[in-house]
């Protein structure tokens, strides 16, 4: 099992990048994907609801891409929307209780950027 604790990845919309040859050609200038977030249980048939943040990108009407945020034994602490439109998303890691995920994701044409960091609360 990989940590995504202090790893920062690139989540691309391959679907984009695929139709245009790239995904910056493909956006048109000054649209970024909205981020929104949610608890989903589909993907579980509600046995458990799983943090999910979606990507919709404007420039591919009905397109949305999910990200699980995560599958490592995390407790969602809270989150908020940034400026700019980007989302933080605050985790606990269960058996540190007083060692938090921070994750930041940040639209950009075509893409959204994902990067974490660990962080600690007083206990």
């Amino acid at each position: 099992m990989r940590s995504p604790i202090g790893s920062a990845f690139r989540m691309y919309a391959l679907v984009l990048a695929a139709l245009s040859g790239g995904s910056e050609a493909f956006c048109a200038e000054g649209k970024l994907p909205e981020l929104s977030f949610e608890k989903d249980g589909s993907l579980t048939g509600g046995r458990r609801l799983l943090d999910i943040v979606r990507a919709r990108f404007p420039d591919v009407p009905g397109f949305a891409c999910d990200a699980w945020c995560y599958e490592s034994p995390f407790t969602l602490v809270e989150h908020r929307k940034l400026a700019g439109g980007g989302l933080e998303l605050r985790h606990r890691v269960n058996d540190r209780e007083h060692v938090l995920v921070v994750t930041t994701v940040t639209p950009e044409p075509g893409a959204v950027e994902f990067s974490a960091r660990t962080a600690t609360r007083s206990r």
